[in-house]
């Protein structure tokens, strides 16, 4: 490549970016000819993607006026929202030079995930309503709003009557709405709640059934998500790639190794689909935890996947649970391989020899 134009610059910026290797992101970024807004906002996403705000800032300080958009703007308050700083997210909204429906929804979590209820609830009604050419963005129009504020709200866990609340309040009750406010009960930790939820759904979708075996998995509860898994089933949803992924999880976890390599033989046998890689990486992790570290081994060297930093940290786990140093030392080796950069794997594989 004799020379680099804006395209070949800006991947390069955006591959040192996503794998976090920031240092090699700004280098590239201080040499590239000219900086467009591109270059600008895959840095700036690059630090905010890996926990590095202060330094987002600076560089969002630094980038010129002419230059800064909306996507620019929008990374910015929904961070200070995460963060819980909503008064930043307020003066940068208040400060952005174009706002769209992704700002108002931003501005709206950020108070709601802060906990200030009423200015979350005032924002969402200085919100334009359906008749401005910025809610015609969306086909949904403010259902994405309404339910990003109920979903915010399922995150006060102190606060668990403000999901219901928000869903009482709403104008319209679509599926995606009844799965947000489900969620926000599962996140709570509130199953029967989510449980209740689900059962007054007057229609359900595969995100719906997902939903709720993954907060069963989440709470330990492993049975009951593969029994809401055949429920599924038999009301003639199909499974998709998350489904098994959720199941497996929760087969895992939960100990259930025969339910669980029955379930994954099912994926080819009774639904003709390829297990993903993260399905094999869930049968991995489920044969190390019951100590068939050998054939978890097996699995990770015949699969039709390149093995990734998971499937060896899980295999990794198991030895050093079950004690199995030659396995483990293979799979300890193959992960700092993958990870050459990273402390974690020396350190696993450290801990797993010296036991």
């Amino acid at each position: 490549m004799l020379k680099r134009d804006d395209v070949a610059w800006n991947n390069m910026l955006a591959a040192y970016a996503q794998e976090g290797n920031l240092c090699k992101a700004l280098l590239t970024f201080d040499l590239m000819p000219q900086w467009t807004v591109v270059s600008w906002n895959t840095l700036i996403s690059g630090y905010l993607e890996h926990g590095c705000a202060d330094e987002a800032t600076k560089l969002f300080d630094q980038m010129p006026e002419e230059t800064r958009d909306v996507v620019a703007w929008n990374a910015m308050i929904s961070t200070y929202g995460e963060n819980g700083s909503s008064d930043e997210a307020k003066k940068l909204f208040d400060r952005a030079s174009e706002r769209n429906v992704i700002s108002w929804t931003s501005l709206v979590t950020a108070f709601a995930l802060g906990g200030q209820i009423d200015r979350a609830t005032g924002a969402f009604k200085r919100m334009p309503g359906h008749d401005s050419a910025l809610f015609d963005e969306l086909p949904m129009k403010d259902v994405i709003s309404w339910n990003s504020l109920l979903i915010a709200f399922g995150w006060r866990k102190s606060k668990h009557h403000l999901p219901q609340n928000a869903f009482d309040s709403m104008p319209v009750h679509v599926v995606l709405t009844w799965n947000a406010l489900m969620a926000s009960y599962a996140h709570c930790g509130f199953l029967q709640k989510a449980k209740t939820v689900f059962d007054e759904m007057p229609v359900r979708d595969s995100i719906s059934w997902n939903a709720l075996m993954a907060a069963y998995a989440r709470a330990g509860h492993g049975d009951v998500s593969f029994h809401v898994c055949r429920l599924m089933y038999q009301d003639g949803v199909r499974p998709v790639d998350v489904t098994f992924t959720i199941v497996l999880t929760a087969c895992s976890h939960g100990g259930l190794s025969k339910d669980g390599l029955q379930y994954f033989h099912s994926i080819c046998a009774d639904h003709n689909l390829v297990p993903s890689l993260d399905n094999f990486c869930c049968m991995i992790d489920l044969l190390a935890r019951s100590g068939r570290t050998g054939d978890a081994l097996e699995l990770v060297e015949s699969m039709p996947y390149l093995p990734n930093e998971v499937a060896w940290a899980v295999l990794l786990a198991g030895c050093m649970t079950h004690k199995d140093v030659r396995h483990g030392e293979i799979a300890g080796k193959r992960f700092c391989e993958l990870s050459p950069s990273k402390g974690a794997p020396y350190v696993m594989l450290g801990k797993h020899l010296i036991s």
